[in-house]
């Protein structure tokens, strides 16, 4: 795995470009820069994914250092342009953004994810494990699972159903004072959600990166005023930045001793700075931005030929040639599942809302 991860961080690297001094790269947050970046994490995901499949050998060891030090940080970027995204939405596009998007965003990510759930139920009865009704529908929603990446999508079903009961009572969405209010609802609803699943004894990651998706909904409304301090100076942007890394570095190393509190400090800095990076470094490869774009399909997906590989027994002595195999098969799955699943949902989303007229 470290090998693989060597390459990948070249292949990151080499696809870097960096704005000259006095400048930065203010389209740091558009879609299409976004999407990079999110391919980066994919590809992170997908390592630590295969990486419970295989025995650690010597050189993995490289890896495993680099993995425990990430942590749960490979799916922040996720949750803050998802949050980022859906605020934009709702303040470009108004109140109707929000009336359909139980239908518009809840419903059709259900819908991939049901699917997906019921190719990993064919995996599931084969292997002759048990199957229980109410293990049927727990993992429907993602609060169990069939063999499949579960919590993730469990938060994100409840932080949707959560912006649609933050925002929903504003007729106009794009007064400022109405998108602080919806915000400071969504937030209570974030930390509500991770103090009921610490409640329930859920494990540390299901919600430990969960406050990012309302970070991310609150560097929307705030950008403006954020981009004009960063970028009037280069020394007022480098002193940030020397300023978050300091608190990355401490609150890391606290991050276990203050419980969810002092996680979600090292999570916030590690995501602006993240951010505060991509300000002055963009990523172009077609790689990773295919790998962006396709983020859901991968996530849900990479799973099933890693089961597959081990079941037959191959990870334990070809481990290389079962992560190419696994890549691609994940990246052949997520195509086929794209376009299965784009004319259902949109299929779906006519049908409600003819029903709905």
């Amino acid at each position: 795995m470290s090998v693989i991860l060597l390459l990948f961080g070249i292949h990151v690297i080499v696809s870097m470009r960096f704005s000259k001094a006095g400048s930065f790269n203010r389209d740091y947050i558009r879609r299409e820069e976004s999407t990079a970046v999110k391919g980066v994490f994919t590809a992170l995901v997908f390592m630590s994914h295969f990486s419970q499949y295989i025995e650690v050998g010597p050189y993995d060891q490289t890896y495993r250092v680099f993995q425990n030090h990430l942590n749960q940080m490979v799916v922040s970027m996720f949750w803050f342009y998802s949050g980022y995204g859906i605020l934009e939405s709702i303040r470009n596009k108004g109140r109707d953004y929000v009336v359909h998007f139980p239908v518009r965003r809840l419903l059709t990510v259900w819908i991939d994810y049901a699917l997906a759930v019921c190719l990993y139920l064919v995996l599931w009865i084969t292997d002759k494990r048990s199957l229980t009704p109410g293990r049927l529908f727990f993992s429907m929603i993602g609060w169990q699972n069939v063999g499949n990446s579960n919590w993730y999508m469990f938060a994100t079903f409840v932080l949707y159903i959560s912006v649609f009961f933050s925002f929903i009572g504003f007729r106009n969405t794009s007064d400022r004072k109405n998108l602080a209010a919806g915000l400071c609802l969504l937030t209570l609803f974030s930390v509500l959600f991770v103090y009921v699943e610490i409640k329930a004894g859920q494990p540390r990651y299901c919600y430990n990166t969960v406050i990012l998706f309302s970070m991310g909904g609150w560097y929307s409304l705030l950008r403006e005023k954020a981009e004009k301090l960063l970028f009037s100076s280069e020394v007022f942007y480098f002193g940030t930045v020397l300023l978050m890394t300091a608190v990355y570095l401490v609150s890391y190393q606290y991050r276990k001793r203050y419980g969810i509190e002092g996680y979600t400090v090292w999570a916030v800095s590690f995501t602006l700075l993240t951010v505060l990076y991509t300000m002055k470094c963009s990523i172009r490869s077609h790689l990773l931005e295919w790998l962006g774009m396709h983020v859901f399909g991968i996530y849900i997906l990479q799973r099933i030929p890693m089961i597959l590989l081990q079941r037959a027994g191959l990870m334990e002595n070809h481990k290389y040639a079962c992560f190419a195999l696994s890549l691609a098969a994940t990246l052949f799955l997520a195509i086929m599942f794209r376009i299965v699943t784009d004319r259902m949902t949109r299929g779906v989303v006519r049908l409600c809302e003819r029903t709905s007229v």
